[in-house]
């Protein structure tokens, strides 16, 4: 259906017409770019990658979702599974050499230091991402 303000759609999303889903546009008034303050948004970045008891770690964008405008957001998802990929590497050794110990303060430690690491790299991503959003800006925009 058409209206003067936008358009709403429902339509089959499956093969078999089973599953039915809907959307909705609006017409929205244009904007010209000096009202934009700046090109995109950041995401609040999580305080802890790790849950509570370790057993899940979070890392790429679930973590911290860095705006396209740097294209650094694929390439810091593979910096997190390599660089934790070798602490758990690590961790593991470590347990195969003395198998006997309670290792969960040392999984800990390791990935709080491994998290701390992580946590300083994004934050200078994402100083570097906001160093170029605002050389692409107008110089209206940057006061």
């Amino acid at each position: 259906m058409f209206g003067s303000n936008g358009s709403f759609a429902i339509m089959p999303s499956s093969f078999d017409g089973k599953e039915v889903e809907y959307f909705a546009t609006l017409e929205a008034k244009d904007r010209s770019r000096e009202e934009w303050s700046q090109l995109f948004f950041s995401v609040t970045t999580l305080n802890d990658l790790k849950s509570t008891a370790g057993r899940v770690i979070v890392i790429g964008d679930a973590a911290h979702a860095i705006p396209p405008t740097g294209g650094q957001g694929a390439a810091m998802a593979f910096e997190d599974a390599e660089t934790l990929s070798y602490v758990l590497g690590r961790i593991r050794d470590i347990c195969l050499i003395r198998p006997n110990g309670d290792h969960r303060s040392l999984v800990n430690e390791m990935l709080h230091k491994w998290q701390r690491h992580r946590q300083g790299r994004i934050v200078k991503v994402m100083d570097f991402t906001s160093m170029q959003v605002l050389h692409h800006l107008p110089d209206v925009v940057c006061v």
